[in-house]
């Protein structure tokens, strides 16, 4: 009788020790998607930074032109079509993790 109430409780202990580690595994597990797509949208937006830079420095160059729009440069243009399709992307990264990080 004693040996039966023992290993009830036994029983009892490791089913309620095995639901806080699926908690624990769950939840480790969304924090490391959190971490890849926050690391993600940080590799992105140091590409960002490079293409902002690259249409200052266009810029830069066509200075001495004489009356030439910037925004007309093919060169410029694509760059800001591709910044465009960037921030999105950023963005993109940024709600998925917050909405991992949701608790449910």
């Amino acid at each position: 009788m004693f040996l039966a109430k023992l290993k009830e409780s036994f029983d009892s202990g490791v089913e309620k020790v095995k639901g806080v580690a699926g908690i624990f595994s769950d939840r480790l597990k969304a924090e490391a998607a959190i971490i890849k797509l926050l690391k993600e949208s940080g590799d992105l937006e140091k590409r960002r930074a490079g293409m902002v830079k690259a249409i200052g420095e266009r810029v830069f160059e066509l200075r001495g032109r004489g009356e030439i729009n910037v925004y007309e440069d093919d060169i410029v243009k694509q760059t800001l079509a591709d910044l465009e399709k960037l921030d999105a992307e950023i963005t993109e990264l940024k709600k998925r993790a917050s909405d991992i990080g949701k608790v449910e």
